[in-house]
């Protein structure tokens, strides 16, 4: 059955903040005592849910499902983190739900990592008693709320939350923000026809078409909530900014994924078709920093010029070459063969002009 969304779930968002001001101290990088919260207090629960209990379990307790929205974590901040726990332990506390004998984490993926690589083996933990959709919507707003999903990951989160709250599965969920958008463009042509030419009587409607209409507005009533309640894209925003990035091959992904490449860059280089051209430009945007501009220069280029790959392979190994060149002291017999090696070049440079 779908479960729509309450206010129950208005007051978790507004909860979250207050779990991430407690803490906040884990996520930075001084190692000052001061800055650990000592503070075991969290988020005001849902709505007829009843109240957590508090216990202590050791790590190895917990399970991290497979199916968690977050898979990445920055490795600066959860290097800092366990510096932290490491120095002055986990005051902190992770939330958790029973399933099947086990216990499942919802939120404090990052913090159950530092806590592995801290060697802390016990940690205090709050027990929800909570359905998978409602497991579902609450690490969505809790990452949401601290910003830390990348592009991906929001958007595979987004339509897991969409998923959930209507009841249908992926495809159906895309299908529906498509037909939204379908509508919406049809209901503007037809007022603008209106404008030019008398109103007509329109013809009655299938009634199968009238009622598949009337089901997709209850839908997407349920949709705005959820995209309410995120606060951070529109559907429509959503429809056409995000949605297209699941569709881009899988080493673009995972340099987004990874925080090598905005997900705007990487939309532009996914337009190539060419494979190998494709993975060079990858590489050239995130080695040499290229901006928007000049991707989007390059990404014309190749779609009209077409220049061959050994060329954009040869000047990304240059690229290569000459950093290294920079950062490295070369001596002695390295140094004079590296300047022949200059000079040869040079000269076959020369002999081109």
């Amino acid at each position: 059955m779908a479960i729509k969304l309450s206010d129950a779930l208005q007051r978790v968002k507004a909860g979250i903040a207050d779990f991430e001001s407690d803490f906040q101290a884990d996520y930075a990088s001084s190692l000052d005592p001061t800055e650990v919260s000592s503070s075991a207090s969290v988020a005001a629960p849902l709505t007829s849910i009843d109240q957590p209990s508090v216990t202590r379990l050791k790590l190895q307790e917990i399970v991290v499902p497979e199916a968690r929205i977050r898979k990445y974590f920055d490795a600066e901040k959860t290097a800092s983190l366990v510096r932290s726990i490491s120095r002055y332990g986990f005051r902190g506390v992770l939330w958790v739900r029973p399933v099947s004998g086990q216990y499942h984490l919802v939120a404090g993926g990052r913090r159950y990592v530092a806590c592995q690589q801290a060697g802390i083996e016990e940690v205090t933990v709050e027990i929800w008693d909570i359905t998978d959709a409602e497991a579902i919507q609450l690490e969505l707003l809790e990452n949401f709320q601290r910003e830390d999903l990348n592009p991906v990951e929001e958007t595979e989160g987004v339509l897991r939350m969409l998923e959930v709250t209507l009841g249908l599965n992926r495809s159906e969920v895309i299908t529906l923000l498509n037909w939204k958008a379908r509508q919406q463009r049809e209901q503007i042509a037809s007022d603008k026809t209106a404008q030019s030419r008398p109103s007509a009587d329109q013809p009655d409607t299938d009634n199968v078409i009238r009622k598949e209409a009337d089901v997709n507005d209850e839908r997407w009533e349920i949709v705005e909530s959820v995209f309410k309640v995120i606060g951070k894209f529109s559907p429509e925003s959503f429809r056409t900014n995000r949605l297209p990035l699941l569709n881009l091959p899988e080493p673009i992904l995972d340099a987004i994924c990874t925080g090598k490449i905005e997900y705007t860059k990487a939309r532009l280089i996914g337009r190539i078709k060419d494979e190998q051209q494709r993975d060079v430009l990858l590489t050239e945007a995130i080695e040499q920093g290229l901006s928007h501009e000049e991707i989007t220069r390059q990404v014309r280029q190749l779609q009209s010029d077409q220049p061959t790959l050994e060329q954009r392979a040869f000047r990304t190994r240059a690229s290569r070459i000459l950093k290294r060149l920079n950062t490295t002291a070369l001596t002695g017999r390295s140094l004079k063969k590296a300047e022949t090696l200059l000079s040869e070049l040079e000269a076959l440079l020369s002999s081109k002009e």
